[in-house]
């Protein structure tokens, strides 16, 4: 038994539930071997069942449309085991907001079209560069970046902020995603889900 699963099973769990591959990947392999687990349902939060969310020996499988539902049983998964609910979010997604209102909070103008760039906290991306050329080039633009818990990036990010006053806000890691995303005429893959908007990706 692997060490990831045994400390697992340590808290003893009624029931597993995973919304990522990679854990489906090592209750399947652990049940190969004989491991004793609870029941364990995989909540594909994709829209594509690409072949790292197909593992035969889950309990079950929740998917967001029938297409998705097809393509697991096109991979011999049993369509007893599957069912189509839609993708979860946290409802703080799906709320209305006023993007106007949380603009002006921000300190943005409340007609300029508003881009949300975004990167994980390692900023694979170098969303300052690209931050400062969008400020360069688009003059009828504005931004909001997250820098996450990137400090180098976020001090970069200030000093561009600085070069274009009352263009660019600036956030460091977050709990309140949701009100960047409202504010932003490019809402992010959550919303578009939540609130059936465009998605735009930058």
């Amino acid at each position: 038994m692997g060490s990831a699963i045994k400390a697992f099973l340590e808290f003893n769990p009624d029931h597993v539930i995973c919304t990522h591959f990679t854990p489906a990947e090592m209750f399947d392999r652990a049940r190969r071997k004989g491991v004793k687990t609870p029941p364990v349902s995989v909540v594909v939060t994709d829209f594509d069942v690409h072949w790292m969310w197909v593992y035969h020996n889950m309990d079950e499988y929740f998917v967001a449309e029938k297409e998705s539902a097809a393509r697991l049983a096109s991979r011999s998964i049993v369509p007893e085991k599957t069912h189509v609910t839609g993708i979860p979010i946290c409802p703080a997604f799906a709320r209305n907001y006023s993007a106007n209102a949380i603009r002006a909070e921000l300190g943005l103008h409340p007609d300029k079209t508003t881009v949300l760039l975004l990167v994980g906290g390692f900023c694979i991306n170098k969303i300052d560069i690209l931050a400062r050329n969008l400020l360069l080039h688009d003059i009828k633009s504005q931004l909001i970046a997250v820098a996450g818990k990137n400090e180098t990036l976020h001090h970069s990010l200030e000093r561009i902020s600085r070069e274009f006053p009352n263009r660019l806000v600036v956030a460091g890691y977050t709990k309140k995603i949701e009100n960047f995303m409202a504010a932003s005429d490019g809402d992010g893959v959550f919303f578009a889900i939540g609130r059936c908007v465009d998605w735009l990706w930058w």
